[in-house]
Order: C-alpha cells, then sequence, then structure tokens
C-alpha cells in the first residue's frame, strides 16, 4: 500500500547455485517502478552459476543520494551484499566442508526531505519513515522475524523502522561464523596432529608419507582459511557502514536499545572471529612448512640408506680389489684351447681378502659405536635411534625388538598413563632429522 511506513520485497532461489526465480524482464520492471540505481547488478550479478568465485568480487554497502522523480523528496539508495555461513544438512565426503558458504542481497530506498539535515528525536516526520527494501534470498530465520515484525508494527511502527529491520539482517549474516571458525580450528588441529604426531610401533617411513590427495585437501583448507579471513573482514566493514548509515539518515528514536546492541554484537563477533582466523592462518602456514621439512627429511632418508648400501658395496669388494692389485697376478688364465681356468696361487685371493674384509667392517662398526657412545644422552635418542642405522641391520644381524606391554609402559611415573601414546618429531641442527619410531622409550622422549 501506499500509505504504508515499509515495503518489503523478497527475490528466492531455488537452490543455492541457481539463478534468482524471477525472470530478468520482471526485475527491470520492478527496478524501473522503484527507480532504482544501476549499483544494484552488482549485487543481482554474485548469484547464480559461476565456475569459480571471488571473495573480493562481493560489494560492500554503496550509498546515493540524488532528488526524486518529482524532485519533491531526497532519494536516499544503499546496496550491499551480506555473507552467512549455514550447514548444508549433506553427508561430507572426503575432504568437504559441512558448512556452506551464503549471501544476501539487500537494497534500501528511503524517501526524506528534500533539504535533508541530520535526524534528532525531535523530528518525527512520517515522510521520514517511507522506506522500501528488496531482499535478494534472505535465510528462513530472517523471513520468519520479519513477518513478526510486520505483526507488530500494526500497534507500533517503529519495530519495522531500517535501523530495525538492518539489525535483524546484520544479526543473521553474523550467527553462524563464530561455529564455522571453530570447526575450522578443529580441523586445522586434526590435520596438525596427523602430520606431527606417529603412532607407538608404526613401520618405518608409513608416518612420512603424504600424499597427493593430502595436499590437495590442504591447498582446499588453506583456501578456505583465505576465504573466511576475506569475508569477515568485508562483513565488517559493511556492518561499520551500515551502522553510521542508519545514524545519520534514520530518527534517532526509532533504534531501538535491542537494535544498537545487535550492531555492537555483531561487530564484536566479526573482530574476534577475525582474530582467530589469522591465527589459524599462522598455524597453517607452519603446519605448510612442516610438511615441506618431512618430505624432504623422508627424501633425505631414503638417500643415507641408499649411501649405507654403496659403504657396504664398497667395504665388501675394496679389499678384493687391493689384494689382486697387490700382488699383480692374474687369478683367472686362459689354457691354450681357449678356456678359462684358475691359477694354482688363487687361494691366496680367499686366505688375504676374507680376513682382510672381515677386519674392515668390524672396524668400521667399532667407530660407529665408538662415536654414538661418544654423543650426549638427549643427542643420541634422536640422532641414532636404534642400532638400524648401523652396517649389522643392513646384514640382518640385528636382534628384533621384543614387544612391550604398552599398559605397562604408560602406568610409569615418569611418563604419561594415556592409553594411545604417541611419538613426535624431532630435529637435531639443520641436516640431522629423523622419527623416533624404532623404540617406544625413546619415542615419546
Amino acid at each position: 500500500k501506499i500509505e504504508d511506513v515499509v515495503q518489503i520485497y523478497t527475490v528466492q532461489q531455488q537452490r543455492s547455485w541457481t539463478t534468482l526465480d524471477i525472470s530478468r524482464k520482471l526485475f527491470e520492471q520492478f527496478l524501473e517502478l522503484w527507480h532504482v540505481f544501476p549499483e544494484i547488478w552488482n549485487c543481482v550479478s554474485t548469484f547464480g552459476m559461476k565456475h569459480s568465485e571471488l571473495q573480493c568480487s562481493f560489494p560492500t554497502l554503496s550509498i546515493r543520494r540524488s532528488p526524486s522523480k518529482s524532485m519533491e523528496q531526497l532519494l536516499i539508495e544503499s546496496t550491499c551484499v551480506l555473507r552467512r555461513v549455514e550447514l548444508n544438512n549433506r553427508v561430507p565426503k572426503q575432504g568437504q566442508s559441512p558448512w556452506s558458504i551464503r549471501q544476501m542481497g539487500v537494497y534500501h530506498q528511503h524517501l526524506a526531505p528534500l533539504e535533508f539535515h541530520a535526524p534528532s528525536p525531535e523530528t518525527d516526520s512520517r515522510v521520514n519513515k517511507k522506506s522500501t527494501f528488496l531482499l535478494l534470498c534472505p535465510s528462513e530465520r530472517v523471513t520468519r522475524k520479519i513477518d513478526h515484525l510486520v505483526r507488530l508494527a500494526k500497534d507500533d511502527q517503529d519495530v519495522v523502522s531500517p535501523y530495525v529491520i538492518f539489525g535483524v539482517l546484520i544479526h543473521d549474516s553474523t550467527k553462524g561464523w563464530e561455529k564455522y571458525v571453530a570447526w575450522l580450528e578443529q580441523d586445522l588441529s586434526h590435520r596438525s596432529d596427523s602430520i606431527t604426531f606417529a603412532e607407538l610401533g608404526s613401520e618405518r617411513g608409513k608416518d612420512l608419507d603424504f600424499s597427493v590427495e593430502d595436499r590437495q585437501e590442504l591447498k582446499v583448507f588453506e583456501d578456505s582459511v583465505i576465504d573466511a579471513q576475506t569475508i569477515l573482514s568485508t562483513m565488517l566493514e559493511t556492518t561499520t557502514r551500515i551502522q553510521d548509515y542508519c545514524g545519520s539518515y534514520f530518527n534517532a528514536a526509532e533504534s531501538t536499545d535491542h537494535s544498537r546492541w545487535m550492531f555492537q554484537e555483531a561487530n564484536h563477533e566479526m573482530r574476534l572471529s577475525i582474530d582467530k582466523i589469522r591465527a589459524s592462518q599462522q598455524r597453517l602456514s607452519l603446519l605448510k612448512d612442516k610438511v615441506v621439512s618431512c618430505s624432504q627429511l623422508d627424501k633425505s632418508m631414503r638417500d643415507a640408506e641408499s649411501m649405507k648400501v654403496l659403504t657396504v658395496i664398497g667395504l665388501v669388494y675394496l679389499p678384493t680389489t687391493i689384494v689382486a692389485n697387490f700382488f699383480s697376478t692374474e687369478f683367472v688364465q686362459t689354457d691354450n684351447g681357449g678356456h678359462l681356468k684358475l691359477a694354482t696361487n688363487s687361494w691366496l685371493l680367499a686366505a688375504i681378502a676374507l680376513p682382510l674384509t672381515l677386519f674392515t667392517v668390524v672396524l668400521w662398526w667399532i667407530c660407529v659405536r665408538y662415536r654414538s657412545s661418544a654423543l650426549p644422552p638427549s643427542i643420541i635418542v634422536h640422532r641414532c635411534p636404534r642400532r638400524d642405522s648401523s652396517l649389522l641391520s643392513l646384514l640382518g644381524l640385528t636382534k628384533r625388538h621384543q614387544e612391550r606391554d604398552i599398559e605397562s609402559f604408560g602406568a610409569s611415573s615418569t611418563f604419561s598413563s594415556s592409553k594411545t601414546p604417541v611419538g613426535t618429531w624431532s630435529t637435531v641442527g639443520d641436516a640431522s632429522k629423523s622419527l623416533t619410531n624404532a623404540d617406544p622409550v625413546a619415542k615419546n622422549m
């Protein structure tokens, strides 16, 4: 009705990824009827099917003041996009989030006297209260709340003032961000634990396995954190500007204590969420560095094992080569018939090379043991956690570690009584990094 204090129009969409449930022709007729400024199309373009989404493309509050068509009143227009997050009620698959980010477009038109001045509690003109709202894809909570306010407006028209309506919209948009940020923190902690800690008794190298799918999921999670930080920063700016907009153009008497509280609470929650997101982003950056270091550590361990194998091969064949060169004797000869035969003194090669090989291997093993025993205890645990790094492990001469009772081990007064003890990554210097996953005692130190 023409005499209505406020008129609110809503346009929905059947699915969150579909276009608006209105034809372009009908929508343009509405814009022409109400003389809507062109900035509304910046809000409309954020809806519909998109292959990708850039968070910086969502507009903040836009305001324009212009004379009305009759040149008798001042037309004040504003438009913005408010983002909210809510559960999508879908069963999340591996790497998917149970939360979805939605948006709501808001357009507001306000008629004021042509010689407009800042409102005060004494000014209470009915002309100043003429407002029109256009809401694109509001949530069900907003729809129910506005229906309730419209019913109450029969007794008190101030309950549907622009100040109150904007307060309802802002409160709805900030409702789920705190829970969403908490979910991001929980997911980040889970990813960090799976990379930082190792299971007791796990196979060597198994905990270093970080597949391509894991890297992709970590990249998706990083994008979610960056998007949340961008959205919350934009929302905080939009909320602050809407509060200034309401205080500048509307009667101060129309703003109830509850509506002012909703603005203040929304600003406080968004600032708190932004701080949490920044902390999560820093933790995520450290986690990415840890993933890179783990990959480099895994490669270094494989290279070290290859060098050990080459060392063993050299220790075995080097004495034999020295003996053959020292005697300058051909132990394999060719007879007149062209057949190969061993020389009569070929036994010298085995008699001298075998003891020399055994002596070289024993001497190398003693040097490794002596170097390990000369290190401080804390360094021995990290750099030489097990004897598998020696030559005996490559020759298969080490004894297997006996099974230990985890419950009796956990009951020790020195260690935690947790039922599932875990190990940690440890580093010594820049080049010596290893996972202590052989010995349960060494792993928990």
